[in-house]
């Protein structure tokens, strides 16, 4: 139903270059030809009749008179070219739909569809018009121009002279005003691109892109393409600015000598530079590039868009961020001629995988919608292509001065979700109603979301207040079940009972009374160093009794560990077996052989009075140490509230009673252990005991559990993954939950875990050491969406929030670091006050007295269930020549290759202290898998920048001793882990020549049969020229689609053997023995020369290098000499012939003339103007 074209023979018509800011367009449209993603325009809807035949002869009328609308292109040597056809005739189609049909919003679909056409081939007519006619009343123009053809503008000027056409001919008149020629700016596009001021131009976005800055955006962790650079397809979500507030905004910005874009700008950067954590974006600002009063009433493509870098201080007010950015744009504007396909070009961003310098674009449209048709009033209804390429295109489109705006956001669906569009809408407007009363508000504290968004995150999902005591401890919830089952068995080894509730109680009691004998209160640290048993049940439960808090020391740690945190910790006394004993470093204090019956029988049995000892559930319960960045362990400090706080809470989610059988097997420096120990004996259940090291044996894991009937139990999820491949891993009749924490979840491992042991709960569960054990849990079930595992909703009482760097929420969604509130929150670390302040800090959310917030270093953020999503470290997100990645999306993508099970990706330096030498490193388990085979499978995802140069298979990844990964452990790759292409020769005729024409064109001296030819260096536009050596060199036709596809020279070779040969001539290689004619632009330089030779001193390109160092004279020469010989226009001169201008060529071998001026002999202060001198008269 497209309107067709008769078109006059064109053969007679000159044809024209394209524009600089089409050739981008054309070049990128050829490479995807079935896509519409340079489609715009718009439809009108027109209330009233249509006089269908003149409305049609209204737009022959304007297309006749605007030459812009008669461009025809071509595909000439390798480049675009265009002609303007003498005459067009229009046959408008009519599409009926009933008015029925129309409220069902049938029509609105169909021309939403309609607009998304691809025009089906760039050298047939790139514009269209059709009518959708909803009964006598109602019309839909619908205007669908292609880039190439118009520009936002023009399609404006084309609707308002249709408008006057179609009036005019209802007046009976049918004089359509001559529209301006299309053709001058060609004329006029082609002197800037020769003149001084593009020059300046290319200059000035040079230096201000002179570091590159990375990629604001990256592609959403779920979404699939197959291939990294696809193009995805867009999205949009509406919405309308209220007309009070967008006039109030304009008052607000006029009063103070700025623009309402400046207000959108400097809010748009606020928001995405705080919730990306940068402090600069760049934002893409369409210019219409329409200079003069001719040109601005001129249909046609003139629009170019600036990528704005801009700098955003936090601690600047709003307002001084807007005059910051109308600075900026004035800055930016003066030179917004400059090509921005020619920028990227120049910044070879291609290279990097990139489409663009900016992710976020910023457009305004305040045009006259108010057309009127024979009276009739008319409305715009906005279209977009459905694949619009920036991330994220936000569009101002005030086209009714009495209506609301139309606020738009356009953005690709490999970036944003739909629902993750319209917070980000529904953020924008909430900010640009708080810019009247909070501009003065520092950027960094401006709020982001809304009143009602903040009440969700900070109120609703931490609504986790549960009435448990508070004036309880560990050990005495134990003491209540001690009471109601004594001779129940309370804990069991893997071959039977060997404590009842009564005997652990006895001897726990035994041991309390020593250790109080020997001076423990409240708060005191009693050291522990024994290996998995009995006694190590009957010593904690001592210790706690006693008032003190234990400390575990493990037998297994270096000799300095143990004597490091033995002083640190300053013990009362120590608790161990005479072997152990042995085995510690000196001591000074008491030392206490559990395995000695002697030592504790004559001591009284009965229950240490807790009140009598001052203790309380303030009091410490134990201090744990972990690994600490400076290179020593910390003890961190837990209390008994926030411990039993966590205990309850699991009793009762997880419904343990005395049925229950919890397996014990985590080394107990490690805060898992304290639910292992503690959970089953408050709720009368069995603790079983694995024996020492038994935590690292999955054959032996799977016996005692089978064995003892276990019914709970934990796993670090590499641990879980090496238990789920062990042959014996299934029939567990009595097993009912599986808790994970410590390491993130796989969705991989949870969905293995739920085929191998169906029917147990999987539970994923988060909490550091720095609080009580856990603080999230989440139950996994097989319909979860996505691939992560969320970490979970806080559990009872506590509180969680995600906040940016100076401590602000940040809103659903958006990445954060992962604060921990509430109860569980540990005291501190033990003798680190300066630490423990900087990473326990006041809790501003919160009305209890002293309430704190511990900051944990994870980065995450809310899902909209209430749940959080963990996304590694906040120092796991990694730079790499100024390109920022988020290592979990790399990991994320290598899992999901055929035969990778377990992967890690770090950013190693091959050079300490080098960043330069920084590189993506990946370790791999699993089946051997080529590096080449993972480089191609990951390209299939990210872009190359993102594919680690390096792959190490491992057999196993390097644990801990309580089964965590051992980064420092990662051996250093190999040559053999490298995905580099080994060398090899093209063979054949095809091959040979092909690897010529890439020598050629991207000045290289050796190019394999296995090379790709944009990993080479090639980019789009050398791929066009690459495709016109084909045809001139080898008379082969590929298309620019095939060749973007081609991995290889091999393979492009295999294409052109099969390739069709060219219909067209082939351009003969011109003999370079005899002189030969001038090309027209040389014929123009030396017109120049000869009519002001002084002048023409203007095209010279004199260029001078400062050498330091030793020189090689004879590799220099060599070096000039291959240059002369490869390019024969440095060895071309001119001279006449019978009146004619003709060039001549020399040999290659002619080499070149390096002249010497040795300036030793004079003074060190002449040299330097002597150098000048020289320079000067040579560039003469």
């Amino acid at each position: 139903m497209d309107s067709s074209t008769e078109k006059l023979p064109t053969q007679d018509c000159a044809t024209h270059e394209l524009a600089s800011v089409q050739q981008g367009i054309w070049l990128d449209q050829i490479a995807h030809p079935d896509l519409p993603y340079y489609n715009i325009g718009m439809s009108l809807e027109i209330k009233g009749e249509i006089d269908i035949p003149l409305f049609e002869k209204a737009i022959e009328l304007v297309a006749n008179n605007h030459d812009a609308l008669r461009l025809s292109f071509s595909h000439e040597g390798g480049i675009g070219r265009q002609r303007v056809l003498p005459e067009v005739k229009v046959k408008l189609d009519i599409v009926e739909f009933t008015e029925a049909e129309a409220d069902a919003g049938l029509a609105m679909e169909y021309l939403r569809n309609a607009f998304r056409q691809p025009f089906p081939e760039l050298t047939g007519q790139l514009w269209e018009a059709r009518m959708v006619r909803c009964g006598p009343n109602r019309h839909y123009w619908l205007n669908r121009y292609h880039h190439l053809v118009t520009d936002g503008i023009g399609v404006a000027l084309i609707g308002h002279a249709v408008g006057a056409a179609y009036n005019g001919l209802l007046a009976g008149n049918d004089e359509v005003a001559e529209g301006h020629s299309y053709l001058s700016f060609l004329e006029d596009d082609r002197a800037y691109l020769q003149s001084s001021r593009y020059e300046r131009d290319r200059e000035f976005w040079q230096e201000t892109y002179a570091q590159l800055p990375p990629s604001l955006l990256q592609r959403r962790a779920d979404f699939k393409t197959g291939q990294a650079n696809e193009l995805a397809p867009s999205a949009q979500v509406q919405a309308m600015l209220p007309r009070a507030l967008y006039n109030d905004l304009t008052q607000f910005a006029s009063e103070r000598s700025l623009s309402v874009a400046h207000v959108l700008i400097s809010v748009v950067a606020t928001y995405f530079c705080r919730t990306v954590g940068v402090d600069e974006m760049v934002i893409g600002m369409p210019v219409h590039n329409r200079t003069n009063a001719r040109t601005k009433e001129t249909a046609g493509m003139f629009s170019s868009v600036s990528p704005i870098r801009l700098p955003v201080d936090l601690d600047a007010s709003l307002l001084d961020l807007m005059h910051a950015a109308g600075g900026q744009l004035r800055r930016c504007y003066r030179h917004q001629r400059f090509p921005i396909a020619e920028l990227n070009r120049i910044l070879r961003l291609a290279q990097a995988g990139r489409r663009q310098l900016f992710d976020v674009s910023l457009s305004f449209e305040s045009l006259d919608g108010d057309d009127q048709f024979g009276g009739t009033s008319s409305t715009v209804i906005t279209m977009d292509n459905g694949y619009e390429q920036t991330p994220m295109a936000i569009f101002v489109r005030d086209y009714h001065p009495f209506e609301d705006v139309h606020l738009d956001f356009n953005f690709n669906t490999a970036y944003y979700s739909v629902e993750e569009a319209r917070l980000l809408q529904q953020r924008i407007v909430s900010m640009l109603e708080a810019v009247l009363e909070q501009h003065d508000t520092p950027v960094g504290d401006y709020p982001l979301m809304s009143a009602a968004e903040r009440q969700r995150l900070q109120v609703e999902f931490n609504a986790t207040a549960r009435e448990y005591p508070r004036d309880v401890l560990i050990h005495t919830l134990f003491e209540q079940q001690v009471e109601q089952r004594p001779h129940n068995c309370a804990v069991r080894g893997d071959s039977g009972p060997l404590l009842s509730y009564e005997q652990l109680n006895r001897q726990a009691n035994q041991l309390a009374h020593r250790l109080i004998e020997l001076g423990v209160k409240p708060d005191a640290r009693v050291a522990v160093c024994l290996k998995r048993s009995p006694e190590m049940v009957v010593a904690l439960l001592g210790v706690l009794k006693a008032g003190g808090a234990y400390v575990p020391i493990d037998p297994d740690l270096p000799s300095a560990r143990q004597a490091y945190m033995l002083e640190d910790s300053a013990p009362r006394a120590v608790l161990s077996s005479h072997t152990l004993l042995n085995q510690l470093p000196p001591l000074n204090i008491p030392a206490l052989a559990l395995d000695d019956e002697d030592v504790l029988s004559a001591l009284p049995t009965h229950n240490p009075d807790s009140q009598a000892l001052g203790l309380t559930p303030q009091h410490l319960a134990y201090v744990l140490y972990t690994s600490g960045s400076t290179g020593t362990p910390k003890g961190v400090m837990n209390e008994h509230l926030g411990v039993v706080n966590r205990l309850l809470w699991a009793r009762d989610e997880y419904g343990v009673d005395a049925s229950d059988r919890v397996l014990q097997k985590t080394p107990f420096g490690f805060d898992v252990s304290v639910w292992e120990f503690f959970l089953p004996l408050l709720a009368g259940a069995e603790l079983v005991m694995a024996r020492p090291g038994g935590h690292q044996e999955p054959a032996y894991l799977a016996q005692v559990m089978r064995e003892a009937s276990i019914t709970m139990l934990h796993f670090v999820p590499s641990m879980l993954d090496l238990f789920l491949e062990h042959p014996d891993n299934r029939d567990f009749p009595e097993l009912r939950r599986v808790l994970c924490s410590g390491e993130a979840l796989p969705r991989a491992l949870q969905r293995r875990f739920e085929r191998q042991l169906a029917g147990v709960e999987l539970h994923n569960l988060y909490g550091p050491t720095e609080a009580a054990i856990d603080v999230t849990a989440w139950h996994c079930r097989p319909s979860d969406p996505g691939e992560s595992v969320p970490i979970g909703k806080p559990i009872a009482n506590i509180q969680m929030h995600v906040l940016d760097a100076r401590g602000r929420p940040q809103p659903l969604g958006i990445a954060g670091e992962i604060h921990i509130g509430g109860i569980g929150v540990a005291r501190g670390y033990l003798n680190l006050p300066q630490l423990s302040a900087k990473s326990f800090i006041a809790d501003p959310f919160s009305n209890a007295p002293n309430a704190r917030l511990y900051k944990t270093g994870d980065l995450g953020r809310w899902l909209a269930n209430g749940a959080l999503e963990y996304l590694g470290r906040n120092d796991f997100q990694v730079k790499i020549r100024g390109l920022r990645i988020e290592i979990g999306e790399v990991e994320a993508a290598l899992a999901l290759c055929p035969g990778v099970r377990e992967v890690v990706v770090i950013a190693r330096e091959d050079h300490p202290g080098q960043p330069e030498s920084k590189r993506l490193v990946a370790y791999v388990c699993g089946e051997p898998v080529p590096a080449e085979q993972l480089r191609s499978a990951l390209l299939k995802h990210l872009p190359e920048y993102m594919v680690p140069s390096a792959f190490v298979h491992l057999d196993a990844l390097p644990l801990t001793a309580n089964g965590k990964l051992d980064r420092r452990a990662l051996p250093e790759p190999g040559l053999e882990a490298l995905a580099s292409k080994a060398y090899e020769a093209p063979q054949g005729d095809t091959e040979v020549a092909i690897a010529e024409i890439w020598k050629n064109l991207l000045h290289l001296d050796q190019v394999g049969r296995h090379d790709g030819f944009l990993e080479l260096g090639g980019h789009s536009l050398l791929t066009v020229q690459l495709q016109a050596r084909l045809h001139q060199d080898l008379g082969a036709e590929i298309d620019l689609r095939t060749l973007f596809a081609q991995t290889s020279l091999s393979e492009l070779a295999q294409h052109v053997e099969q390739a069709g040969q060219s219909r067209l001539q082939a351009i003969a290689v011109v003999s370079r023995e005899q002189p030969l004619p001038l090309s027209l632009a040389q014929q123009r330089l030396w017109f120049l020369d000869q009519l002001d030779h002084a002048a023409s001193v203007a095209y010279h390109m004199p260029a001078a290098l400062h050498l330091r160092g030793s020189l090689d004279r004879d590799a220099l020469q060599r070096a000039l000499d291959r240059i002369v010989a490869r390019h024969e226009s440095l060895r071309t001169t001119f001279e006449r012939q019978d009146g004619e201008v003709r060039q001549r060529f020399a040999p290659a071998d002619i080499g070149f003339a390096l002249v010497e001026h040795d300036l030793q002999a004079l003074a060190p202060e002449a040299r330097q103007p002597a150098v000048e001198q020289l320079s000067q008269e040579e560039a003469r």
